[in-house]
């Protein structure tokens, strides 16, 4: 930041205007003299002018600071490494030899593929976060004996002297290089598609070229690159190291197991890394081997539909049946360990084993991107009117991934009871008010009532009392004193649950009917303005041969990021019946979210007086339901300057289809405001 200063008097007597534009400027011409008649005695103006300075580092480095190698006399051999530029700006360096050439070994440096020109104390550049690799050329004379030589390269970052590296390079020079003890056809090894915590094999051919046996291990370098373990495999076994008999066509297993953290990314990652494969024989002869390797990691997932299995009313000595679904989600084959524990639950179809009692172990195997049913068979042995029981899955492709929870629930009654309670009175759901509409599949939105109407009708010429209470907590029985008030109730619940509850596909399967959001959020005030006049209610009372309507209403809070199953249930006891009668209800639940891309702040720059610019909010619906979003402006005066989808209204109202982006643009003349 600059700050400059100008001095001006402050005793002057009043002027006019302009006759203080006259002096100002005669001020500017004469400033030395007006400095000696007015003395010390001044006022001071300080200008800031703002700037602003990006500061960069300068930054290079290497791949290695070694490098090595074995030769015999008159050959040349290629050493390679990289030179890489950590900075956001291009920079220029210089690689020199830090020592006299040496003798008997002549090196030179040139740019890998580009052998042209040398490269030794020449100016090179790289860019930004640019590499470029480096080939170190090696000739031996004829008349070099054994020996071993060393020389240094300097590398200097010419836009910092403090970004200074050196190369130390070895070249061992022998007369006769040793012979290979094995070769291999192919130094590549593809593990293929493999579940991460799985374990895969594959299998490396080679040919011993001598007679003796050959030992072989795993280096240690480069492992840590492999995201896993890397070991050999004899027998079936792990094992250090391992013997090869001399002769051709001979293979060895390696085992590649992909560590598995639940931090880490789920989603497919290829893998590439380097194994040293050790060799020896028996005349103390060594040869090393690197074996490139390749993989594709999945991560392997499992999910359940539904979690909460409610059988309901099960008649003892009678069997009854219930299917839920194992959804692998990944594109590899998966299998599944199905645990529970019970006398008279099993698995339809499952083979029933000797020696296991009460324990059901299954295992099933599950096609990618596919789901199995699994059919459940009750057959109750004694009265239980609170049954529980809870299932266990584990993802055998994916041990560390924590067990999958089915809970099971039936209320175990004797036939006689049963029909007892048939005998007195009737309780029978109301299918809601909703045309086009195939099946009668309840669907609950968070934080909003869904409502099931049931009539309940008494068979007996006496009053009849039942008493009712709910599984759950977010699950209520209420009534309405007043009929007409059901009847509205009633009439706006059916609108908006045709709104909401996804009834918006047309008769071709194509075409979506996009609702009208606002209307939405009026029934949606009415209906919870009705719903204040119920009475939540524990105990009905049915008049001799007569019925009355009730409503369970469900206001569930849990956000389900996915569609899933609950099991709910209402319990009716009658103090003459022992056992209470169980009521299953059964719906999908999903919440709605939506996300807003991009920045969050809107800069619209410069707008000129009479022209229009404009910006777009773009709004994905996360959920698998219609979403209805509501976009209103702040209540302040630069924000009504801003017109949202070409209107000038306050709140606008939008309609996302499921899954779906939503894009709405605002014109604004000059200021900023906010949504």
């Amino acid at each position: 930041m600059m700050c400059c200063s100008a001095s001006q008097a402050s005793n002057q007597t009043p002027e006019s205007p302009a006759d203080s534009i006259g002096k100002k400027s005669a001020l500017t011409r004469n400033k030395s003299s007006f400095g000696d008649v007015f003395g010390a005695s001044t006022l001071s103006e300080t200008i800031v002018i703002p700037f602003s300075v990006n500061v960069f580092v300068s930054f290079l480095q290497l791949s290695t600071t070694e490098l090595q190698a074995t030769m015999t006399v008159k050959k040349t051999q290629l050493i390679d490494f990289t030179v890489s530029n950590l900075s956001n700006r291009p920079l220029p360096f210089v690689i020199r030899m830090q020592n006299f050439p040496v003798k008997g070994v002549e090196l030179e440096l040139y740019e890998s593929e580009h052998f042209e020109e040398p490269k030794f104390g020449r100016r090179l550049y790289l860019e930004a976060h640019g590499s470029m690799k480096m080939s170190l050329m090696a000739r031996t004379a004829s008349n070099v004996t054994n020996s071993q030589f060393q020389a240094t390269l300097q590398c200097d970052n010419l836009r910092d002297r403090r970004n200074t590296s050196l190369i130390y390079v070895n070249i061992n020079v022998v007369r006769e290089l040793q012979g290979d003890i094995v070769s291999l056809p192919d130094t590549s090894v593809n593990f293929g598609d493999v579940y991460r915590g799985g374990k895969t094999t594959a299998e490396i051919s080679l040919n011993v070229l001598g007679k003796e046996d050959v030992g072989v291990k795993l280096g240690d370098a480069h492992q840590w690159k492999c995201e896993g373990e890397v070991c050999l495999m004899k027998d079936k076994t792990a094992v250090d190291e391992t013997t090869i008999s001399s002769g051709q066509g001979k293979s060895i297993t390696l085992v590649y197991q992909p560590s598995y953290n639940a931090t880490n990314n789920k989603d497919t990652a290829k893998v590439q890394f380097e194994l040293e494969l050790l060799f020896w024989s028996g005349s103390d002869r060594q040869q090393k081997v690197v074996v490139r390797c390749f993989a594709v990691l999945y991560t392997s997932t499992m999910t359940v539909t539904p979690s909460n299995i409610n059988f309901g009313d099960c008649h003892v000595g009678q069997c009854k049946r219930y299917t839920f679904s194992i959804e692998n989600q990944s594109p590899l084959p998966g299998s599944v360990i199905v645990q529970f524990r019970s006398k008279i639950i099993s698995i339809e179809g499952a083979v029933l084993r000797e020696n296991t009692g009460r324990e059901v172990n299954e295992e099933f195997f599950i096609a990618p991107s596919s789901s199995l049913p699994i059919t459940l068979r009750i057959t109750p042995q004694r009265v239980n009117p609170t049954y529980h029981k809870e299932l266990f899955i584990t993802n055998a492709s994916n041990p560390k991934e924590e067990r999958l929870v089915v809970t099971i629930d039936a209320n175990n009654m004797p036939p006689s009871e049963a029909k007892l309670h048939n005998e007195l009175y009737s309780w029978d759901p109301i299918t809601p008010g909703m045309e086009k509409r195939e099946e009668n599949t309840l669907v609950a939105l968070t934080n909003t009532p869904l409502l099931v109407p049931y009539l309940v009708q008494s068979k007996v010429d006496y009053p009849l009392n039942l008493s009712v209470r709910s599984t759950s907590a977010e699950v209520e029985l209420f009534r309405f004193s007043d009929p007409t008030r059901a009847e509205q109730m009633e009439t706006i619940e059916a609108d908006f649950r045709f709104l909401v509850q996804g009834r918006n596909i047309a008769e071709d399967g194509n075409k979506v009917l996009e609702g009208n959001a606002e209307r939405v959020e009026e029934l949606r005030k009415e209906l919870i303005k009705i719903l204040r006049d119920g009475e939540v209610i524990q105990k009905i009372c049915v008049e001799p041969l007569s019925s009355v309507k009730v409503y369970a209403i469900i206001i569930r809070t849990s956000f389900a990021s996915e569609m899933i199953t609950k099991e709910d249930g209402l319990m009716i006891s009658i103090d003459s019946i022992e056992a209470p009668r169980f009521v299953r209800l059964s719906y999908k639940l999903c919440s709605t979210s939506f996300e807003l891309l991009g920045q969050r702040t809107k800069n619209f720059g410069e707008v000129n007086i009479g022209t229009k610019k404009t910006t777009k909010l773009s709004l994905v619906n996360r959920c698998k339901s219609l979403l209805y979003v509501c976009l209103s402006k702040s209540r302040s005066v630069t924000a009504g300057h801003i017109r949202m989808g070409g209107s000038d209204k306050q709140t606008i109202w939008l309609t996302i289809r499921p899954l779906h982006q939503r894009n709405r643009g605002g014109v604004p003349p000059r200021y900023q405001g906010r949504l």
